[in-house]
């Protein structure tokens, strides 16, 4: 098993930017793959509204989504992270619940996805699930 770390095209522009989003992809066997995504809330899962000169952003929500691929076709760029011996799934999901990153609050505008990535990913390093330079890979780009 190894951790993958995605930055996916969203194919939209703000301020003359393109806007991209970055995901965690657990490699299993058989070119199958465990995505961990944070995403916003719904409307239907958050019902009220942020204040008009709100300082933060509505709250994310964390996901785990089987995937039948490894690579995403939205994927612009990733990292591979190899594990240490014989982790399981488990262990990294119970790694982000027990440090309480299955509740994030999203930055203004939608943004702080690369920021739970990379907090998550320094979380499976702290855990020994990972190699140790993996977050610092991560600072660089």
């Amino acid at each position: 098993m190894a951790v993958r770390v995605v930055v996916h095209s969203t194919r939209a522009v703000r301020d003359g930017k393109s806007l991209n989003h970055w995901t965690i992809f657990l490699l299993l066997a058989e070119d199958q793959s465990i995505r961990i995504n944070m995403r916003d809330k719904t409307p239907e899962e958050w019902k009220y509204g942020l204040p008009d000169d709100a300082d933060y952003g509505e709250p994310g929500c964390m996901e785990l989504i089987r995937h039948l691929y490894q690579t995403s076709t939205s994927a612009i760029r990733y990292w591979d992270f190899p594990c240490l011996a014989g982790h399981r799934v488990d262990e990294f999901v119970n790694t982000l619940i027990r440090n309480g990153r299955g509740y994030y609050t999203m930055a203004v505008g939608g943004s702080g996805c690369r920021y739970w990535v990379y907090t998550a990913v320094s979380d499976f390093v702290v855990a020994e699930l990972i190699q140790e330079d993996a977050a610092q890979t991560l600072l660089r780009h």
